[in-house]
């Protein structure tokens, strides 16, 4: 019987001595892992992370601006549409009262 296990014996040796060959420096591995994909990996993200709060500001300032500048043309706008109907009805008036100072001339 002893020699019937021997092979099956054997075998499991080898692999145990594979095993322990190709697992030894495991630790090695992931510290290698860590440093040439997890650092930089967890570096750009980091840098993206910043850039993007940057950009965003940038934006929203950008976009600030440009709300702001349309609100002041719109405000010119405005304010010289109400000038100008304002003239309209100061005219107007003018008018109306020559027209009735005219009429009661006439009387």
């Amino acid at each position: 019987m002893l020699i019937s296990q021997a092979p099956t014996n054997i075998i499991i040796i080898q692999r145990y001595i594979y095993l322990e060959k190709d697992f030894s420096n495991i630790k090695e591995n992931i510290s290698d892992f860590e440093a040439n994909i997890v650092t930089p990996i967890t570096n750009k993200l980091k840098d993206i992370s910043d850039n993007s709060e940057v950009q965003y500001k940038e934006i929203t300032t950008f976009i600030e601006d440009k709300h702001n500048q349309i609100q002041i043309q719109y405000d010119e706008k405005k304010f010289l549409s109400l000038l100008n109907l304002k003239k309209s009805l100061d005219d107007w008036q003018k008018e109306k009262h020559e027209k009735i100072k005219a009429f009661r001339g006439h009387l």
